[in-house]
């Protein structure tokens, strides 16, 4: 996806920023439609995708928050669509 921060985001407040490369969010997000029937977009990758290395570093437990933004119906041509995921080498 493209790169742009939004401008309305007070970064000061903002404890820390987890990096998800498009591979993670898209397999991800196909993922959350496969096993759990939630039907959301690559941004909801993202954030599910954040949420589990934050989950993945925690020393004890926690509750972890996540929104999804997104759905997946503006994807279906791409992130949903098995030979473009092919073509853009995130599936074999």
């Amino acid at each position: 996806g493209e790169d742009y921060l939004v401008k309305a985001v007070d970064f000061s407040i903002i404890d820390d920023i987890i990096q998800v490369n498009d591979d993670e969010s898209f397999r991800m997000t196909r993922r959350l439609c496969r096993e759990e029937g939630i039907f959301a977009g690559g941004s909801s990758g993202s954030a599910i995708s954040a949420a589990m290395k934050v989950a993945a570093n925690l020393t004890e437990p926690k509750n972890i928050i996540v929104i999804l933004p997104d759905s997946g119906s503006r994807y279906l041509s791409k992130l949903y669509n098995d030979e473009w995921m092919r073509s853009h080498g995130f599936i074999e």
